[in-house]
């Protein structure tokens, strides 16, 4: 699913994996992995290939941002943007509020 729509990305754009890879700094073994069915790309790796073609993250992740409204998709184009530190900080945030009763199972 990923690699077919990243190859019609490549074709629309006229732009080859290696100058993908090259200008993103994303491994080109990644989309070889992608293709052969080895890896399934993160959500960060699919967010600079978005950034790179200017499309949106849904692009990629489709349905299941798509049903979402459109702050949950922001929030998650958002928390994507920020690096790795932020992330981590805001997952223990999240952690946090979790342990509230209100939250338990």
């Amino acid at each position: 699913m990923y690699y077919e729509k990243f190859v019609n990305l490549l074709q629309k754009h006229n732009v080859s994996a290696y100058k993908v890879s090259k200008e993103t700094k994303i491994a080109s073994s990644n989309f070889t992995d992608w293709k052969n069915g080895k890896i399934t790309p993160k959500v960060h790796t699919l967010q600079k290939i978005s950034d790179y073609f200017n499309v949106p993250l849904s692009f990629f992740v489709g349905e299941e941002v798509e049903t979402r409204d459109d702050s949950e998709a922001e929030f998650l184009q958002s928390f994507y943007r920020l690096d790795q530190d932020d992330r981590e900080e805001i997952r223990e945030i999240i952690n946090i509020k979790l342990q509230k009763e209100k939250y338990k199972k």
